[in-house]
């Protein structure tokens, strides 16, 4: 996991537990949400990673950008 949300993407720490199905059935397996990443005045790391890779995580989702079944 990210040391800090607002910080490299390279500074990580070993997650405290595994991710469990209820993680992921509630939603709580991501990196969060925080309002101050978008409001910051420079992109976070995070937020500038994620359009990067087009993985449509950030906003409503979008159908037309998909992964792989795969991945």
């Amino acid at each position: 996991m990210l040391a800090a949300p607002d910080g490299p993407l390279d500074d990580t720490r070993p997650a405290r537990r595994s991710i469990t199905v209820r993680d992921l059935l509630t939603f709580t397996n991501g990196f969060g949400m925080c309002v101050d990443m978008f409001e910051a005045p420079t992109p976070w790391p995070i937020v500038l990673e994620e359009q990067r890779l087009g993985l449509a995580t950030l906003g409503p989702p979008n159908p037309l950008v998909q992964p792989p079944p795969d991945e």
